[in-house]
């Protein structure tokens, strides 16, 4: 039914091929969430990462305008100190979540990383700096130097889904094919082959983790 995979298939045409268990597990599975972010989002934006945003946003303000300063030949000292003015806030926003990623448990810490679009490290060998570029962004930002933007993030949401609809429609269809053979298969079986499958279930369920792998 996927003839358009990039499209997918409506709700609606969804429904008239599934049954109502194979339907509501379908939408089970594509809300379900696949990352710690999206764990966390559930309880919102921590105010550790809310105030950084704004710090971000105000830095960002500043290299705005130096950037147009700059395009004008005789704007040049003006455009030096914007630059100016944007690294010392990129930098206070980036001393800010030093400080509270260094003040709390190891758990919140994860939680707060987790909203950021690459790794926080702030050491003389670490991988931020403190200018529009190698600053760390709050995943789902439109800065356009976000390694993790609001599109990207739509379009992965897009892709589960489109493979939710396929999983859903294949079991759906195996189930048609082979259901009826297996149901005959289970009536024509005599007691003792099914005693026999039985007992090689119960041998196989007492094996040991590692012998399942």
């Amino acid at each position: 039914m996927l003839n358009n995979p990039d499209v997918g298939v409506l709700s609606r045409a969804l429904r008239s091929v599934l049954t109502a268990d194979e339907y509501e597990r379908y939408c089970s599975e594509v809300s379900a969430p696949t990352s710690l972010l999206e764990v966390i989002s559930l309880d919102g934006k921590p105010d550790v990462i809310v105030h950084y945003a704004e710090l971000i946003v105000a830095a960002d303000r500043f290299n705005s305008r130096a950037d147009a300063a700059s395009r004008s030949s005789t704007r040049y000292n003006k455009a030096v100190k914007l630059r100016q003015q944007a690294e010392h806030q990129y930098e206070r926003a980036c001393e800010y979540l030093d400080e509270q990623l260094g003040a709390v448990d190891a758990q919140t810490e994860n939680a707060i990383r987790a909203w950021l679009d690459r790794d926080f490290n702030t050491s003389p060998t670490g991988n931020i700096s403190i200018d529009c570029v190698g600053v760390a962004r709050v995943v789902g930002s439109r800065n356009k130097y976000c390694l993790a933007a609001a599109g990207s993030n739509k379009q992965d949401k897009l892709q589960r889904k489109l493979s939710c609809q396929q999983q859903a429609l294949t079991v759906a269809a195996c189930a048609l094919l082979y259901e009826p053979a297996l149901e005959s298969e289970i009536l024509a079986a005599n007691h003792t082959q099914a005693t026999d499958r039985s007992e090689k279930l119960r041998a196989m369920l007492a094996l040991p983790d590692d012998d399942l792998y």
